[in-house]
């Protein structure tokens, strides 16, 4: 592992079992760190691939995905893959473009209606590799239905 402490706590946190309250409990870490080290460690597996590493990177961002790879290289005693460094390193998280407001007019709903279209939406679109355009998204959210 490199040099960086929070990826050494996140080995000895998986590597020991202890449970998140007494992570946090007993580490004198301010609770930024604490939150940076639990998103490290949740669903750590081996990223088979670059659109896995797309869809880590979109959800947990540049930083913490980069963190995620290191640590599970180490976890799982994998080689370095340069598409997966190239994804983490230089890939650029798209925007999903539609926003809540698309979705208040067109759906004419609000409050958590809004969320649950969007992330119905964001689901598809993601599955879709990030490819689809404005008007194919409004198109599909036309189709949702809750």
């Amino acid at each position: 592992l490199e040099k960086d402490i929070i990826l050494r706590i996140c080995f000895l946190f998986l590597k020991s079992k202890i449970d998140k309250e007494s992570l946090a409990r007993d580490l004198r870490m301010s609770n930024k760190d604490i939150k940076i080290i639990l998103s490290v460690c949740e669903d750590l597996k081996p990223i088979k691939g670059t659109e896995q590493a797309k869809k880590i990177k979109y959800f947990y961002g540049s930083d913490i995905a980069k963190k995620k790879y290191q640590l599970q290289l180490s976890i799982f005693d994998l080689k370095k893959r340069k598409n997966i460094l190239e994804v983490l390193d230089v890939w650029k998280i798209p925007v999903l473009p539609v926003n809540g407001n698309d979705i208040k007019l067109l759906k004419n709903v609000t409050g958590r209606k809004i969320g649950k279209y969007f992330r119905m939406l964001e689901i598809w679109w993601i599955h879709k590799k990030f490819k689809p355009t404005r008007k194919q998204c409004l198109y599909k959210l036309n189709k949702i239905n809750i």
